[in-house]
């Protein structure tokens, strides 16, 4: 699960306080549509296969939502992976043949980032994961508090 965090206190109150739960649930689906579509267009700028773009789904559940993809997710759309430990060759095989033509060079893939890490590590940027929060928190601020107004 991808935890994000939105400083959106207003909606957050009003998803608390709200007693009709049919506007609730509308809301927070809203949302939780605008958190998986900020993923998934983050995704899509680093993604080769498609894979990690097709695995982010969102769903919600009484006053949470929650946003799901592959494990890698995380360090793939924020940080990058540090050198030191091989990354398996057997995930890299359909990358190097997109990417590269040839499904063997998966090994020599998996050990030059063994050796250096990422590009994404390396050189720090861009942090997709921190992009896709503040466009949602934008959305939040001005769509979804329009959406609740029409509750009140």
């Amino acid at each position: 699960m991808i935890s994000l965090n939105l400083d959106a206190k207003e909606v957050k109150d009003w998803i608390e306080k709200s007693t009709n739960k049919t506007a609730r649930k509308l809301a927070m689906t809203v949302i939780a549509e605008q958190g998986r579509k900020a993923l998934q267009d983050q995704a899509e700028k680093i993604s080769t296969t498609g894979q990690l773009h097709a695995s982010i789904t969102s769903r919600v559940r009484e006053n949470e939502i929650e946003l799901w993809a592959l494990g890698y997710a995380e360090i793939a759309l924020e940080e990058g992976r540090k050198p030191g430990k091989m990354p398996p060759p057997q995930a890299l095989k359909r990358w190097a043949k997109l990417k590269l033509g040839d499904e063997r060079l998966a090994f020599a893939v998996a050990r030059a980032i063994e050796k250096k890490g990422t590009r994404k590590h390396r050189t720090g940027r861009p942090k997709q994961l921190t992009m896709a929060i503040k466009e949602l928190a934008k959305f939040v601020d001005k769509e979804a508090v329009k959406i609740l107004k029409q509750y009140e």
